[in-house]
């Protein structure tokens, strides 16, 4: 069994659990907050005193800990890796999950800074999935990628080009000075960013589980890193029938 593999995967399933639950429970704790037409920064923006117990505590935590923890199962996904674009999708995974992270410590309390880190993380996203579907459809790198990896990655890379994109060039800001209670139903562009978010860590799930399996198959196989490792046979008879001929 190869539990580094395992280690590793397991902390980017957690960290994927994390998003998920403690976003599901910020939002119903929310009383007006609804995704439909409310972008994420939205949910993690303080009402009161920075860090003070509220949904959005709750959600700035979920991102940075499951930020963290991509970040570490991308950097267990790089290990011994050695052709450079396997090195370059490593890079640009840890990269966003350090912008995850970020999202939850600058939140939309720092307008600015927010949009900055806002605008990377979703661009970082794209890179990310661009570079696993791209080499995913050559011989090589990644090896033989699944049908619904390569419909997330993509999906997730499309959706998080469109809203870096309206983050620099649409009126998210007059979105933003809009109360909840009077805003339009849907907002197409917030759909969008929670998409994007929500698809980035369902890509992440599932190599989650690609590595797991990868790690079981050592075991079965003797497998290691890629090279099949022959288990040495013995045959009494044989080296019974050698000995009588040698004698």
């Amino acid at each position: 069994m190869n539990k580094t593999k395992l280690i590793f995967a397991g902390l980017g399933a957690f960290g994927v659990f994390a998003f998920i639950v403690l976003g599901v429970i910020a939002v119903l704790m929310h009383e007006s907050f609804s995704v439909l037409n409310s972008f994420v920064g939205e949910l993690g923006k303080y009402p009161s005193g920075y860090l003070g117990f509220s949904p959005a505590l709750l959600f700035n935590i979920g991102l940075v800990v499951s930020g963290l923890l991509t970040m570490a199962f991308f950097v267990g996904y790089g290990l011994k890796k050695e052709s450079v674009i396997e090195t370059a999708f490593s890079f640009f995974g840890i990269l966003t999950g350090a912008l995850v992270a970020a999202q939850g410590v600058f939140t939309l309390n720092n307008v600015s800074a927010h949009y900055i880190f806002t605008t990377i993380l979703f661009a970082s996203a794209f890179i990310t999935g661009a570079i696993y579907v791209v080499t995913s459809l050559l011989p090589g790198s990644f090896g033989k990628a699944s049908l619904a990896g390569l419909l997330t990655a993509f999906a997730a890379a499309a959706a998080g080009a469109v809203f870096a994109v309206f983050v620099q060039i649409g009126n998210m800001p007059y979105i933003l000075g809009v109360p909840f209670t009077i805003r339009i139903k849907v907002i197409p562009f917030a759909i969008v960013e929670w998409a994007a978010l929500l698809l980035l860590f369902a890509f992440i799930g599932l190599l989650c589980v690609k590595m797991i399996l990868s790690a079981l198959k050592e075991e079965d196989t003797g497998e290691k890193d890629g090279l099949k490792v022959k288990k040495p046979s013995f045959s009494f008879k044989k080296k019974k029938q050698e000995s009588n001929l040698d004698f």
